[in-house]
């Protein structure tokens, strides 16, 4: 088990350094080629639950590097949530259907994404105070929103940043950065945070979207010029899915 953990860590160094050298197209390559060996690795034979567990935790730290640090428009980051999206609707990523019944608790591999929504809450949680890479981060979590991957957690995350625009004392971005993170939860997942208001508890009341459309009127008729524009344009967003709803 200490020479596992070791590979994993000299994994994650390696990952570290790809972010680093600003080696986007090195990592998501490295999480598509990892991907795939531990899915044929588990489709080869049994392995134990905590070794399965480790190398899942490893997947998706790579997965979330790869994120955090490409362009939301570019190949690479669309790449990214295609192969989570091939994984979760065909149950496996390589041809053995096999891969599909392999259980670790509690869960389906691939169906399930196993340990997936707890990886990225805390990374979440923990996320650093680098504009840039937290913009990319959330732009691919609107992604896969969009796509309905974990799609009821990630809503309660899309609501999170949508409030936390109005609240700068509250977070570890400035304000600007905030309206910019809540525009690309709109740029990508808006249909869907629409649609999951009108039907659960994970998007937000007729009396939240008032609420906030009020803040971000506010923020909009403020002196600052660049946060009254973008608190305008996230105020449209928000008036076009209310209006949908």
């Amino acid at each position: 088990m200490a020479a596992q953990l070791n590979y994993y860590n000299t994994m994650k160094d390696e990952i570290d350094s790809q972010v680093t050298k600003g080696d986007a197209s090195g990592i998501w390559k490295t999480f598509e080629g990892y991907s795939k060996i531990v899915s044929s690795g588990v489709s080869g034979y049994s392995r134990d639950a905590q070794t399965l567990e480790a190398q899942l935790h490893l997947l998706w730290y790579i997965l979330m590097q790869g994120t955090r640090n490409t362009e939301p428009e570019s190949l690479g980051h669309y790449h990214m949530v295609h192969t989570i999206l091939y994984m979760r609707e065909l149950g496996t990523i390589s041809q053995e259907a096999v891969v599909e019944e392999v259980s670790t608790p509690g869960k389906k591999l691939w169906t399930d994404l196993p340990y997936l929504i707890d990886d990225i809450e805390i990374a979440w949680r923990q996320s650093n105070t680098n504009p840039m890479q937290t913009r990319n981060f959330v732009a691919f979590l609107a992604k896969m929103l969009a796509v309905g991957i974990e799609e009821n957690d990630l809503a309660e995350l899309a609501r999170e940043s949508l409030y936390g625009a109005t609240q700068e004392e509250a977070s570890r971005l400035s304000r600007i950065d905030n309206l910019h993170i809540a525009l690309t939860w709109f740029t990508y997942a808006s249909d869907k945070i629409t649609t999951i208001s009108c039907r659960s508890l994970y998007g937000m009341s007729p009396g939240g979207w008032l609420a906030l459309q009020e803040k971000l009127a506010g923020l909009a008729a403020g002196n600052d010029g660049e946060v009254a524009f973008l608190a305008l344009e996230v105020y449209l967003k928000l008036y076009e899915c209310a209006w949908r709803t």
